[in-house]
């Protein structure tokens, strides 16, 4: 045996204890569910690798290709799907005050340029949305808040 074969043959002993320890507490796998030995997973619309979690890039062709916003309905389905991703997009919730304010009932929709330049950078930021890298202690962590105002 290798030594480059080494670190592999530790990742399949531990796989097969992954995978023993399943079958001892009486779970089933669905083998088309299941994804072994791959650089790349898909799961809820992200895509996790070794570099971290990223948004699924046919989830963010898709916000880039909406055209301009007619009505509430188009807004807040917008809205909803980039939210989900907030994550990733720093400020989501000040980037998008005034489109939000918008979507409220007692509201008139009106397509402000305010909102288009919220609209076009949210757009833009979802599009190179940085992937979120797996937590490291040892390395310097800022815990940041917000207080919630209710509305």
């Amino acid at each position: 045996m290798t030594s480059s074969s080494q670190p592999l043959q530790r990742k399949n002993t531990k796989l097969i204890g992954v995978l023993q320890v399943i079958q001892k507490s009486g779970l089933t796998l669905k083998l088309d569910k299941c994804n072994i030995k791959c650089n790349k997973v898909s799961y809820l619309g992200h895509s996790i690798d070794a570099k971290g979690i990223s948004p699924k890039k046919e989830l963010m062709d898709t916000t880039l290709s909406i055209a301009e916003l007619e009505n509430k309905d188009q807004l807040r389905s917008f809205l909803s799907m980039t939210e989900y991703y907030s994550k990733f997009i720093g400020d989501y919730a000040n980037k998008t005050r005034n489109m939000r304010s918008h979507v409220k009932k007692a509201t008139k929709f009106v397509w402000s340029a305010e909102c288009k330049v919220e609209f076009e950078e949210i757009k833009s930021n979802n599009n190179r949305a940085p992937a979120l890298g797996m937590f490291d202690c040892k390395a310097t962590t800022i815990i940041s808040w917000m207080p919630v105002r209710s509305v």
